[in-house]
């Protein structure tokens, strides 16, 4: 199986395709991402062996994501192979095998695993017209909402200001996207109003600080005062282009604009002390794309390209064979795809190249390091 994607034809210059911040380079990267995402889907690994569909990525949520990459891919390739690796779990009576599975996982994977079932849910539909996980869709979109409609206003703030799973604010942009991408305006509105009380909420924005979150030693994998502001930029702004939703976009725009620092500079982690940490970069990156479109903000998205492009290209540690091991090779380049998926021009229009030849990069199953627990990797 082949580890590269050549250039889309008719790329003009390295970064200057029109629409595209990679421009040439999206397909570098790309490929620099893809064989530790396969290689660590097709495991069988202890903690999930449960499940038919997402046993392998070292944990459940991590598979999960590790499915909706592949299905990225094929979207952004126009390859099917990479849906094919998930089609090799996906036999008969699967799905309703992991359903009852997702029951069982329900006290550790809701809200994060949840959540990121809806992004697989939708990106299967969108890339291969399969609405065969809709029951698990279903499942985790009523127990996500039971959970947000059970939050006092303590608690809720809370979890939006925890920085890795149980991040509250995560939950929050992938049921609007999931709404969205059902047309479910019940579901649409309830989200509505249910974020706009969380995020906006005056005792959640005094304690977040995006320059004490930067300067802070990073340990986890999400930045809560920038996923805060990002959240607002994806669920609300749209909506105030829009019209007729309460804010206009300059208010949208404003509000976000107080609350990051005129010269924000998001540096790329450096030597991470935790695995967690290893997957901040490209979280921050996801971030800055949304802010910068949001305030107008350019410089914010120039600093996505090169966060993306450090990480990737100059500092790629991240793969099985890496330093950290199986312990963020079976998560962290996922993280990376999803954060340059955010860029993609006229996302859902696939571009069309052949794989080069080249060496498959499947392999044997790869042991966790350390007898580390599921809380403990990503």
């Amino acid at each position: 199986m082949s580890a590269q994607i050549p250039a889309a034809a008719g790329v003009v210059g390295e970064n200057h395709t029109a629409g595209d911040p990679f421009g040439q380079q999206r397909n570098r990267l790309l490929s620099r991402l893809i064989p530790p995402v396969e290689h660590s889907y097709l495991q069988h690994d202890e903690l999930d062996a449960g499940s038919t569909l997402f046993d392998g990525s070292f944990d459940w949520h991590s598979a999960v994501h590790a499915a909706l990459c592949l299905h990225i891919l094929t979207r952004q390739t126009g390859q099917t192979r990479f849906v094919e690796v998930f089609e090799t779990k996906n036999r008969p009576g699967a799905v309703a095998a992991e359903a009852e599975y997702m029951r069982t996982v329900e006290p550790r994977e809701n809200p994060y695993g949840f959540a990121w079932l809806l992004a697989l849910a939708a990106e299967r539909q969108t890339t291969a017209g399969r609405d065969d996980l809709a029951p698990l869709a279903a499942f985790a979109e009523t127990r996500l909402r039971a959970l947000i409609d059970s939050l006092d206003r303590d608690e809720a703030r809370r979890r939006v200001l925890i920085d890795s799973h149980g991040n509250l604010t995560w939950a929050l942009i992938r049921l609007h996207h999931w709404a969205g991408h059902t047309g479910d305006t019940e579901l649409a509105g309830w989200l509505r109003q249910r974020a706009a009380e969380i995020l906006f909420d005056p005792e959640t924005d005094a304690v977040l600080s995006v320059q004490s979150e930067l300067d802070s030693p990073p340990r986890e994998f999400f930045s809560p005062a920038l996923m805060r502001l990002a959240a607002i930029a994806e669920i609300f702004a749209p909506e105030a282009r829009a019209a007729g939703h309460g804010h206009t976009a300059g208010e949208i725009a404003d509000y976000l604009t107080q609350r990051l620092p005129a010269a924000l500079q998001v540096e790329p982690v450096r030597d991470p002390q935790t695995v967690h940490a290893y997957g901040l970069t490209f979280s921050r990156a996801y971030a800055l794309w949304h802010l910068g479109a949001s305030t107008g903000r350019t410089e914010l998205q120039q600093n996505y390209v090169r966060l993306i492009q450090d990480q990737v290209l100059a500092h790629p540690d991240f793969d099985q064979h890496s330093s950290g091991g199986y312990d963020v090779s079976h998560w962290v380049p996922q993280f990376g795809i999803i954060a340059i998926d955010q860029s993609r021009p006229e996302k859902g229009q696939p571009e069309k190249s052949q794989p080069e030849d080249s060496q498959s990069q499947r392999s044997q199953p790869t042991p966790r390091r350390g007898g580390q627990t599921a809380a403990e990797v990503g």
